[in-house]
């Protein structure tokens, strides 16, 4: 009996013993208060971009990508206690609105509060705010949600063009490229807006948005960066870029059953795997704002899939990152290792693990 259980501790060790759902919770809450405690500014009604490690705020408001993704983490925390996170939710999300603003007949978001004048709006943003406002539809079932995800898509569709015939360009004002980043979750957006709306539009658009960006993937399926309007290919690979296309081809076969999107995002899976994350500690080699990404991707490829253990493997990913230890229980850059830029403890670092906290504790 000594031996065996001599063993069975063994295995726990190098498998990569997963914590419980609990526990996941607990440090899900800890860093969500934390969050609020120190990057909300109730006299502005937003969140400061960032701390430094000494603890002093910015007076620089959150990028629109950090408010995102902040949101994301809030949705996924109203899916589990919506009464305490859903005024947290509408919070963020009524600071957000500071940062909208109709221009040439579309509204969207810019990077920063809008001031007037021209303004500086990147489709990506955008689509991860789509995203966490479906996720916060889904978690609280209220149409104000959809119908949010809804109106911020059309600007979105307005990035589109037949330059590269098709695709969304990265940014609105200075379109030289089509990028992954901002096509993989328009893809995966507009999957999603077909599933909550039925409406065939959004599944042809999805469907269009994938065959495009199948381009932009190498032959060992993990995604390129994304294409110059001279045909000319950005090969640097991201975690987030993959992590996206297997999240959108995910959606898409719960949409339509074709059993060629879940292969291939199956094997993106597989492959991201052998890429980016370390046999040994399970740690995502990556920085937090991408890596969480793709910790969520293999999160959705358990609930279809059974040729590796998913969730375990997700799981595994945030251990290594929370093992890294924070400044003051707050997160740096990386996922494989403690670093920060500039000193600097910004939102999006804090956003990105919130998020996987909370899809842990809901796994």
């Amino acid at each position: 009996m000594h031996c065996r259980a001599l063993l069975a501790l063994a295995f726990l060790f190098l498998s990569g013993f997963q914590q419980p759902k609990d526990s996941f919770r607990l440090k899900a809450e800890e860093l969500t208060s934390t969050v609020q405690d120190r990057f909300w500014i109730p006299k502005k009604r937003q969140y400061t971009g960032y701390l430094t490690e000494a603890g002093s705020k910015s007076k620089d408001p959150a990028f629109a990508w950090d408010m995102a993704v902040q949101l994301s983490a809030l949705a996924a925390a109203c899916r589990i206690d919506p009464k305490t996170y859903r005024p947290l939710y509408d919070q963020a999300f009524d600071s957000l609105r500071t940062y909208g603003c109709d221009y040439e007949g579309v509204f969207g978001y810019q990077v920063w509060p809008y001031g007037g004048g021209t303004p500086d709006r990147y489709y990506d943003d955008d689509e991860w705010i789509v995203l966490a406002q479906l996720d916060a539809y889904d978690a609280l079932h209220d149409r104000k949600y959809l119908d949010e995800a809804k109106k911020t898509f059309q600007f979105v569709l307005s990035g589109s063009s037949a330059d590269l015939d098709g695709g969304i360009f990265w940014h609105e004002q200075d379109r030289k490229s089509k990028n992954t980043c901002s096509n993989a979750p328009a893809m995966a957006a507009a999957a999603r807006l077909y599933l909550a709306t039925k409406s065939p539009g959004y599944l042809a658009t999805a469907k269009s948005i994938h065959d495009w960006v199948q381009r932009l993937k190498d032959k060992d399926d993990l995604m390129f960066d994304g294409m110059n309007l001279d045909g000319s290919i950005g090969k640097t690979k991201w975690t987030y870029n993959t992590a996206l296309m297997i999240r959108g081809d995910l959606a898409l076969y719960k949409a339509t059953r074709d059993k060629s999107y879940l292969k291939e995002a199956v094997a993106m899976g597989s492959a991201a795997l052998a890429h980016w994350v370390d046999p040994a500690t399970g740690a995502i080699h990556d920085e937090g704002p991408f890596a969480h990404h793709l910790d969520e991707a293999f999160f959705d490829l358990a609930k279809v899939d059974r040729s590796k253990d998913w969730a375990a493997i997700a799981k595994r990913a945030i251990q290594a990152a929370l093992q890294l230890g924070g400044k003051n229980g707050l997160y740096g850059l990386r996922w494989d290792r403690y670093e920060t830029r500039e000193d600097k403890l910004i939102l999006l670092y804090q956003a990105s693990m919130e998020r996987a906290l909370w899809l842990a504790a809901a796994n």
